[in-house]
């Protein structure tokens, strides 16, 4: 879908975003924009400036705040700073990726990707790089408080955005919260921590505000937020129990336990997905592993895993 004037949605005074597949934020003082997010695409980036161009001609487009570096969030980044000049800002981690974005597809591969993986939109996108380094605080511009929450667990230095313009609260969540209706989708979101992506969670849930706009998945208010909030922590939590139950079964490696979960899900993916879903699956391992609920040995030239505890009640 592409980013047009009229995808734009008004939250509050200075707030809105554009309802897409990726939703992309705008906050605006008496004289900037500020762009939460820039899509996919160099087109994406493209369509953001003749968007906020129309629905804001006496503002210029200040910074690129990106919530962190995945190409769905960051692809329009050098198209908008080719045509406006504006400065990006992120975390420090974030960065790193922004220089070298093809590096995910080394890491979603585990080495060389193949061609089909790196020319794919999820890996590759202009490079781009910070001006500016977020951290845990918040500024004030021109009237409007932004604090950077850091929320980690979906990937490498993700912060969440929370914009109060004295109007409304709005809490811009990037991936650091799925909605319900992709969630309902896709019952796998690339995670690389359980563990800090619902305490994460927790915190989105615990911090009041009148908006919630998940990247992907809708925007929540302070009366809808809770039930979204249980739903990402009980899908994680469900992934988790799936594959201890498997383990206490019999030993498997890792692309055995991929293919239990993927029949179990019903999903048949292409291969970029495979790759996401089974770098997930790994992140879950090593995670149950370091929390000492599974183990893993080497036999017969196989890293295979396996749950040796008589029950489930200290993971329940």
């Amino acid at each position: 879908m592409a980013i047009t004037k009229s995808c734009y949605v008004k939250l509050s005074q200075n707030c809105g975003y554009f309802n897409t597949s990726d939703a992309c934020g705008i906050v605006t003082t008496a004289s900037s924009v500020y762009i939460i997010d820039t899509g996919v695409s160099s087109q994406d980036g493209e369509d953001l400036v003749k968007a906020i161009g129309e629905i804001f001609p006496q503002k210029k487009i200040a910074a690129i705040i990106n919530t962190h570096s995945h190409s769905d969030h960051s692809g329009g980044n050098a198209a908008i700073v080719r045509l406006t000049g504006a400065q990006v800002w992120c975390s420090e981690k974030a960065d790193c990726i922004l220089r070298m974005p093809e590096i995910t597809g080394y890491l979603y591969s585990g080495g060389t990707p193949v061609n089909e993986i790196a020319g794919h939109n999820r890996v590759k996108s202009e490079y781009s790089r910070a001006d500016r380094f977020i951290k845990e605080e918040t500024i004030e511009i021109e009237g409007v408080k932004l604090s950077f929450i850091p929320s980690e667990g979906h990937f490498f230095g993700h912060y969440g955005i929370l914009a109060d313009d004295g109007d409304k609260k709005v809490y811009f969540l990037g991936d650091g919260f799925f909605g319900k209706d992709m969630l309902k989708k896709a019952w796998l979101p690339f995670i690389y921590d359980g563990d800090a992506f619902r305490k994460s969670i927790e915190k989105i849930e615990k911090t009041e505000c009148d908006y919630y706009v998940a990247a992907h998945g809708g925007v929540y208010t302070k009366d809808t937020v809770h039930a979204a909030a249980e739903l990402n922590i009980m899908v994680t939590l469900e992934a988790e129990l799936k594959i201890l139950k498997l383990l206490k079964k019999k030993a498997m490696s890792h692309e055995e336990i991929l293919k239990e979960i993927l029949d179990f899900a019903g999903i048949k993916p292409k291969l970029i997905q495979y790759l996401l879903i089974g770098t997930t699956i790994q992140s879950y391992l090593s995670c149950l592993c370091n929390r000492g609920l599974i183990k893993y040995r080497l036999e017969d030239n196989r890293m295979l895993w396996y749950n040796d505890s008589d029950s489930d009640s200290d993971y329940l």
